[in-house]
């Protein structure tokens, strides 16, 4: 029995598009999650994520000591795991 190649193989660039579209599906999200965050962790989480910013140059950028801008990511990442996990689960 003769099965036709197409039915099984997946051009390489169809999973590569699909993949990108992925990526740029999940960066949408992160913005528009990092966007409703308040401050201070807004700035914070935007510097970081999405301009990324290490966290010394947005200390210094900010004049604020080191730690007080890690504690900021930390709890900004809590509340992106958070509101991630909300988009995920209304998808479902």
């Amino acid at each position: 029995m003769h099965v036709p190649l197409e039915e099984h193989w997946e051009h390489p660039l169809e999973k590569t598009m699909e993949k990108k579209a992925e990526e740029r599906e999940a960066a949408q999200t992160m913005l528009q999650i990092v966007l409703r965050l308040k401050e201070p962790y807004r700035s914070a989480a935007h510097s970081y994520y999405i301009m990324g910013m290490t966290a010394a140059e947005i200390a210094r950028a900010r004049n604020i000591p080191l730690k007080t801008l890690q504690t900021q990511l930390r709890r900004s990442k809590e509340m992106i795991r958070s509101a991630y996990k909300e988009v995920y689960e209304d998808d479902n």
